[in-house]
């Protein structure tokens, strides 16, 4: 059967997404040839998260930032509150590495420019505990009717990733939230009063572990002149 330039395409991405140890020493020696992509330093650390997200803008991160910091206190949690330059909601997490490989990275790229979706409103209106870990538990935002145009975007952002190469990435299940801080128990949930920004672009970040900073790998704006239907209605 005769194959399409776009599964031509596809194909290449996806044996550029194996990880370096089912590649062979082949791979390793054509590293050295690949460009430069910021964020692909060499660390010697633990692995680093790679993964798109919403920010918030600064100021609406520095009023997350000062609710964490009350909640601490009221609840007598430990843990450090998330800085605001690294408050964020994921979207798609694309694993963790010591360094991003560079097809996962440029089929990211790919996806991210394939999203079309107009700008949008999200709200979070409660704080939870997500049980993780006993001594180190989420303290994260959450929301409902205000984050409809989040679940559109993981969608559509989803779909795209599928496209390029990206599925095994892409979760079946998901739920929008902000984490605010890791408390070494849980709280019950809360009312919380509004907060909320209007997302006009998503981001691809690598999270430096252990930093608490973040290198920005790409940045795809929201466009508003395209039309979606965030409630989902035929």
């Amino acid at each position: 059967m005769t194959r399409t330039k776009e599964e031509h395409k596809v194909t290449e991405v996806k044996s550029n997404i194996l990880p370096l140890r089912q590649r062979g020493t082949a791979v390793r020696s054509t590293m050295s040839h690949q460009p430069w992509i910021p964020g692909l330093e060499d660390k010697p650390s633990r692995p680093d998260g790679v993964y798109f997200a919403l920010k918030p803008e600064m100021e609406i991160a520095s009023e997350i930032r000062r609710m964490a910091e009350r909640e601490k206190r009221r609840h007598r949690l430990r843990g450090r509150p998330i800085t605001p330059e690294c408050l964020h909601a994921t979207l798609h997490f694309l694993g963790r590495e010591r360094q991003p490989r560079p097809g996962v990275l440029f089929a990211a790229q790919r996806a991210g420019e394939a999203v079309a979706m107009p700008p949008f409103d999200v709200a979070f209106d409660r704080l939870e505990s997500f049980l993780t870990r006993p001594d180190r538990m989420p303290l994260v935002l959450r929301g409902d009717d205000g984050l409809a145009g989040v679940m559109m975007l993981y969608r559509l952002l989803g779909e795209a990733m599928e496209k390029v190469g990206l599925g095994p990435y892409v979760q079946p299940h998901y739920t929008p939230h902000v984490t605010v801080l890791y408390g070494h128990r849980p709280i019950t949930e809360q009312r919380i009063e509004t907060i909320g920004w209007r997302v006009r672009e998503f981001v691809l970040v690598r999270s430096l572990y252990g930093e608490g900073r973040h290198v920005e790998l790409g940045r795809w704006p929201l466009c508003p002149s395209t039309e979606v239907n965030l409630r989902g209605e035929p």
